[in-house]
């Protein structure tokens, strides 16, 4: 399943922001000592992406699945108090609201959650980049609903051809999304995306996957990485030689007969540092080629004279409750940083709506002077970062 925000909707368009691109190119030659990189996260309060867990049920059991949450810490914010947050999110000065779960649209309640988040945008803020991510095989009830809401995005999940994809998530889970991923092809064009978790099982035929995906009318597709956890099949771990594999074969979509345009994107960032390191170890990374989008983000971009194109979202740095929050379903406040373990959740909980009044800004507050987000930068700046250095330091020589 998608780990943040899902595709987030994309590259979001282009920002000539040289400060920021001198900022990780520095970062990545030894150059940010702690105090700078803590100022640098510290410089916009603001998450740009916050991704709102809306439930804690899903209808199939993907293999691949980290969110397995059996009793959630506190009773689930009810329909009144998540429009609370939505409105005071939707004023603050953030970029994206995206609606998540383990499903959206099952039951009544999630639903109806993104019909109100709609109404509240169109009337605080219209501009404001809003998505839904989903497995895809309930939204046939909702296709009105889904096109009246104006999405920026919506993501589906599919983890491959249909084989794989219903080893990972069930047999007939790809038969049940199919009709829904060809209406949202056609109906929101390239409003909707795919978003793909490369593992064990869908690594040896990805191109072949999203050639498929492109036949069936998708303009994008999403990647992220497997991420295993005490509880999910790790039987599905890749390896340091699958990682370099992935990237190193990407290469074949730019000479791929495609049905229509194609842009895949690439996450890699701290969440998965094995796929980190081999995006930087491949041909594909280059300190020259880092530009900004409109959401702070740094990226890396190619395109192909077959109507490909190439994204890879770059963020080497730790989350820290800055750049990408999550709100569980009972209103805690997570770092990007702590999603995968479940079992630590109460531990790492950075706030809640309930204890600053389902306000989005005081939650904001309370989770930035947690104690738990200068630890999540130390730890980094210690451990992961002269790794990063290293890499790029033998790269370039």
């Amino acid at each position: 399943m998608p780990a943040v925000t899902g595709t987030a909707g994309g590259r979001n368009g282009s920002a000539p922001d040289l400060e920021n691109v001198q900022f990780y190119r520095s970062l990545l030659t030894g150059a940010v000592d702690l105090p700078c990189l803590d100022a640098h996260l510290r410089t916009h309060p603001t998450p740009v992406n916050v991704s709102m867990v809306v439930n804690n049920s899903c209808n199939l059991s993907c293999r691949h699945c980290y969110l397995q949450v059996p009793t959630l810490a506190d009773r689930a914010l009810g329909e009144a108090e998540w429009e609370r947050v939505f409105a005071t999110a939707l004023a603050d000065d953030t970029t994206m609201l995206s609606l998540n779960g383990k499903e959206v649209f099952l039951g009544t309640k999630g639903p109806g959650l993104l019909h109100k988040l709609v109404e509240l945008r169109r009337r605080i803020a219209p501009e404001k980049r809003i998505g839904v991510i989903t497995n895809g095989t309930l939204i046939a009830p909702h296709r009105q609903l889904i096109e009246g809401a104006h999405l920026t995005f919506l993501d589906i999940s599919v983890d491959g051809l249909p084989e794989d994809h219903d080893a990972i998530r069930g047999p007939g889970a790809f038969a049940a999304v199919r009709p829904n991923l060809e209406w949202a092809a056609q109906i929101l064009g390239p409003r909707a995306f795919v978003s793909l978790t490369a593992q064990k099982r869908n690594l040896p035929r990805f191109n072949e996957a999203v050639l498929h995906m492109n036949g069936l009318g998708i303009q994008h597709v999403g990647v992220s990485f497997y991420h295993p956890a005490p509880y999910n099949d790790t039987g599905l771990t890749l390896s340091a030689e699958d990682h370099d594999r992935f990237f190193r074969e990407l290469r074949g979509l730019g000479a791929a007969q495609l049905d229509r345009p194609l842009t895949v994107f690439v996450e890699v960032d701290t969440l998965c540092p094995e796929a980190l390191t081999a995006f930087l170890r491949s041909d594909w990374f280059s300190l020259d080629r880092i530009e900004m989008d409109r959401s702070r983000v740094p990226w890396i971009d190619y395109a192909f004279p077959n109507g490909f194109r190439m994204q890879f979202k770059f963020f080497p740095i730790p989350w820290a409750g800055y750049h990408s929050v999550r709100i569980t379903p009972e209103g805690s406040v997570l770092s990007v940083d702590d999603i995968f373990d479940t079992r630590l959740y109460p531990l790492r909980i950075l706030a809640t709506a309930r204890e600053n009044g389902f306000d989005f800004p005081a939650m904001m507050r309370a989770a930035q002077d947690s104690p738990r987000v200068g630890r999540i930068i130390g730890e980094y700046h210690r451990t992961l970062l002269p790794r990063l250095v290293g890499i790029v330091a033998e790269s370039v020589t």
